[in-house]
C-alpha cells in the first residue's frame, strides 16, 4: 500500500504543484510524508489521501509553520514539544500554557494552528518512531481568558482531522470556574474519540501517575511536589524555550 499511496501523492502532486512544499518535502523524504499520513490514518488509502488535500488546503490558508513568523509565539513559552522526551507509551508529550499569550496572539487562531503543527513536525522528525504511537497533550487552563472559546471550531478540526497523528491523551489541568461552559462549545466540534481521551485532572500530582518525573516542567506544579523524590525518581527537567527557539532560528 505505500507504494501505491506514493504513486497517488505524486499524481496529486501534478495538480498541485505548491503541495511538495507544503509537506515539508525535501526536507522529509516522500516516503516519510507517506507513512504519516498512512500510520496516521491506519493505513486507509482514501482517509489518508483525502487528509493530505486538507492538510496543503489549511497550510495555504495560514501559511506554511516558520520559525521566524512564529518567534514571538513561541518565545511566550504557551507551546512545546520536548525534544527528547515520550512518554510512558511512546508518544511525543506537548505541553499547552494558553494563559501565556498576549493579547495580540490570543485572537490569532492560524498562529495557535501553524505553531502546534510547526512542533508537531520537529517532534516527530526527533523522533519518528513515535508515529505509531502519536501525541499525548498536557494543557494548563492557569489564567485562561474566558474568551477561549474563540476559533475553537476552526482549532480542533485542524488537530483532529488534518494533522496526521493520532491524539492519544489530552490532560488538562487548573480549569477556571467557566471550565464547563467553554468545554461544552469545545465538545460538539469533538469527535467521540477526542472527547473519550480527555482527562481533566484535579491536581498538578496527579501528572504522576502518568509521566516520570523529569518530564514534568517547572511550570506544571514541580514545586508542589516532594522535590527530593522528584530527584530521587528521575531528577530534574531539562529544557528551555528561549534555547529551543534560538536552535531552530540558525538550523
Amino acid at each position: 500500500i505505500l507504494d501505491t499511496f506514493i504513486k497517488g501523492m505524486r499524481e496529486f502532486f501534478v495538480e498541485n504543484e505548491d503541495a511538495p512544499e507544503l509537506l515539508d518535502i525535501p526536507r522529509y523524504s516522500i516516503s516519510h510524508v507517506a507513512l504519516r499520513f498512512l500510520i496516521a490514518r491506519k493505513w486507509d488509502y482514501d482517509f489518508a489521501m483525502d487528509n493530505i488535500r486538507t492538510y496543503c488546503r489549511i497550510i495555504r490558508n495560514i501559511g506554511k509553520p516558520n520559525i521566524h513568523e512564529l518567534e514571538t509565539y513561541f518565545r511566550t513559552g504557551t507551546t512545546w514539544v520536548h525534544p527528547e522526551h515520550l512518554d510512558k507509551n511512546g508518544r511525543l508529550i506537548q505541553f499547552v500554557f494558553p494563559g501565556k499569550l498576549t493579547s495580540g496572539l490570543k485572537s490569532n487562531v492560524d498562529y495557535r494552528i501553524a505553531a502546534t503543527f510547526y512542533v508537531y513536525n520537529e517532534g516527530f522528525a526527533n523522533h519518528p518512531e513515535a508515529l505509531a504511537n502519536g501525541i499525548t497533550c498536557i494543557i494548563d487552563l492557569k489564567n485562561v481568558p474566558m474568551n477561549m472559546e474563540k476559533g475553537a471550531k476552526k482549532f480542533v478540526n485542524a488537530l483532529q482531522d488534518t494533522y496526521p497523528a493520532r491524539m492519544g491523551r489530552v490532560y488538562v489541568l487548573n480549569t477556571p470556574w467557566f471550565f464547563k461552559f467553554v468545554y461544552k462549545i469545545f465538545k460538539v466540534f469533538m469527535k467521540k474519540k477526542l472527547r473519550d481521551r480527555i482527562r481533566v485532572l484535579d491536581s498538578y500530582d496527579n501528572l504522576l501517575k502518568y509521566f516520570e518525573p523529569h518530564q514534568i516542567p517547572p511550570e506544571l506544579g514541580r514545586s508542589s511536589c516532594n522535590i527530593t523524590n522528584l530527584i530521587q525518581l528521575g531528577g530534574t527537567y531539562q529544557f528551555n524555550i528561549d534555547d529551543w527557539v534560538d536552535e531552530k532560528l540558525i538550523s
